[in-house]
């Protein structure tokens, strides 16, 4: 288990505190340390205003990430939306970490798909069923040019059931240097005490 400066943990605590008051937070372990998402009502956090309109869900994201020989996991549970507007579906949440919130929209398209993370990390990932796209990571010493090899890419929404699954595998270069093959798994489903 990854152990965290005291400071941090500090940190971590004073943030759910607070946000405990304005909505649901959720703490889980992992096998890499403390990871915290949190939800809180999608409305306006830190000058961004997001969507407060769609399906509150609950959403499992597994990310298989392969790079070399290793092979790493991860599991991550957030609160957030999921709503349809004209031919996209998206999938809106937040998350805490150490340095602050990243807000997250997941757009899915027929042929394409998108994940931009604004906040905290600021980075905009693009993708064509079978194809090549481009992409950005912003960083203190500057933007890094990515593109994405898109192996597999499939999304389902059931209405009836308000709950749906979404599954996306690809080739991650930056600056034309492959990085690894990334699997995200994604389950959703409307969770009404949200």
């Amino acid at each position: 288990m990854k152990s965290f400066p005291l400071k941090a943990l500090a940190k971590i605590s004073c943030i759910i505190e607070n946000r405990m008051k304005l909505g649901k937070s959720f703490l889980k372990k992992s096998f890499s340390g403390i990871v915290i998402k949190e939800y809180l009502h999608l409305e306006r956090q830190e000058g961004e205003i997001v969507a407060r309109e769609g399906v509150p869900v609950k959403i499992k994201l597994k990310t298989d990430i392969l790079q070399g020989e290793e092979r790493d996991t991860f599991e991550l549970i957030v609160f957030g939306r999921y709503y349809q507007k004209k031919h996209s579906s998206y999938l809106i949440y937040n998350e805490v970490i150490d340095s602050g919130t990243i807000n997250t929209t997941v757009k899915w398209g027929e042929m394409e798909a998108q994940i931009t993370r604004r906040g905290a990390l600021n980075m905009k990932l693009s993708f064509l069923r079978e194809g090549r796209k481009n992409g950005s990571y912003e960083t203190e010493i500057g933007t890094f040019l990515l593109e994405t090899y898109t192996q597999k890419m499939t999304f389902h929404w059931n209405e009836m059931e308000k709950s749906g699954i979404a599954d996306l595998k690809y080739k991650l270069f930056m600056e034309q240097i492959e990085v690894g093959t990334y699997h995200l798994s994604f389950e959703f489903k409307e969770d009404p005490k949200i």
